[in-house]
């Protein structure tokens, strides 16, 4: 199957395989996107070839099929990953020698082609060592070249290749295999939110997903312009950068011990203590992090009529309170500043949701 034009913006959104609040991959609005990821494709631990997660198989093989009955103008792209921070990681190993590689690519190129997929998305997070990254180069290289050999043996049109990165060229103290990116991915998709979460901000509460951030305390901000600026001073020009905006946020608990006037209370970098309830008035938050999917926070929301409901424009965020929970989160305001200032301001190539399932009546997927 050709694939549609690929000479346009990047409006892309994650469908993801969710077992706990599952999203039909009929129910995704394709009229609202250029590029649609299908997430997440599995690697064998022991043939490291790429495969279907066999529960939601005859998703994934109808994905495009699905959803180019809606739009036949999307573009679909397959992708490979994890959601979690590993050091062991199964794409570590995979990436360490050349006939695992090999095995790796070769799988997901053929897998691609079989369900009528226009490209592929490799969602290692995150490459931890200094030895990782160069693998991860490797992996890049020889990725981009069988993809073009493909094309050019078959006749086809080259499969898109992309990956989801940090915020930042740097993680940790290791660099990206910046060189190996700029030669073999058509563009990145940066992972621009979870900048604050209950996990990382146990004491306090944080913009979740700040796109400027001129915090005093902050030694390297966690913002997504500082990241988009680093990327674009190395060989990643801004037009090759696909901006993440979350389809969800965080919750925090307040700490109503600490004596403060009722507007510090509820403001960004509150006194907290962990992340709220995993079942927080009747609408799901994960224990563990305190994230929450954006249809959740704002039913939530509806729950809570005398809650206060606030936009920072210093971050482009917005967050809402009520009670002793606080939730940082992108909505409407933010969605559309970010989304301005990704053309105008930075001249990306476009932006990304994650995910679709997070939407509440296609509110989100239609702004910008």
């Amino acid at each position: 199957m050709a694939s549609p034009n690929d000479d346009r913006v990047v409006k892309g959104g994650y469908w993801y395989c969710d077992n706990k609040l599952p999203t039909p991959v009929a129910s995704i609005p394709s009229n609202n996107f250029t590029h649609l990821f299908a997430a997440f494709a599995e690697v064998n631990p022991t043939t490291y070839e790429v495969t279907f997660p066999e529960e939601h198989r005859e998703q994934f093989s109808t994905f495009t099929l699905t959803v180019q009955g809606i739009n036949p103008d999307v573009t679909t792209l397959l992708s490979i990953g994890e959601t979690g921070v590993s050091t062991t990681s199964t794409f570590a190993s995979l990436a360490s020698h050349f006939n695992t590689r090999k095995s790796f690519i070769n799988s997901s190129i053929s897998l691609a082609r079989s369900y009528d997929f226009h490209g592929l998305s490799l969602h290692w997070l995150y490459p931890s060592t200094k030895e990782e990254m160069a693998n991860l180069g490797s992996l890049l290289l020889e990725w981009g070249a069988a993809v073009k050999h493909e094309s050019e043996l078959t006749g086809n049109d080259k499969l898109l290749l992309v990956a989801a990165v940090y915020y930042r060229p740097t993680y940790r103290t290791f660099l990206y295999p910046v060189d190996a990116i700029a030669g073999s991915l058509d563009w990145i998709n940066l992972v621009a939110y979870d900048f604050y979460n209950p996990a990382l901000s146990w004491n306090a509460t944080g913009p979740f997903a700040a796109l400027y951030n001129g915090h005093i305390h902050e030694i390297i901000p966690r913002s997504a312009d500082h990241g988009i600026i680093e990327w674009s001073q190395s060989k990643v020009t801004a037009t090759r950068i696909v901006l993440g905006l979350p389809f969800y946020g965080a919750a925090w608990l307040l700490d109503l011990d600490i004596d403060l006037e009722d507007s510090t209370r509820t403001d960004i970098f509150a006194p907290a203590e962990g992340p709220a309830d995993g079942q927080a008035d009747g609408v799901y938050v994960d224990p563990s992090d305190g994230t929450i999917l954006y249809n959740q926070i704002k039913y939530f929301e509806e729950r809570h009529p005398e809650g206060i409901q606030e936009y920072s424009a210093d971050y482009v965020v917005d967050y809402f309170s009520a009670e002793n929970i606080w939730i940082g989160y992108d909505d409407i305001k933010s969605i559309t500043a970010k989304v301005k200032d990704a053309k105008n301001e930075f001249k990306l190539l476009g932006y990304y949701a994650w995910h679709v399932g997070g939407d509440r009546q296609g509110i989100l997927s239609i702004t910008g």
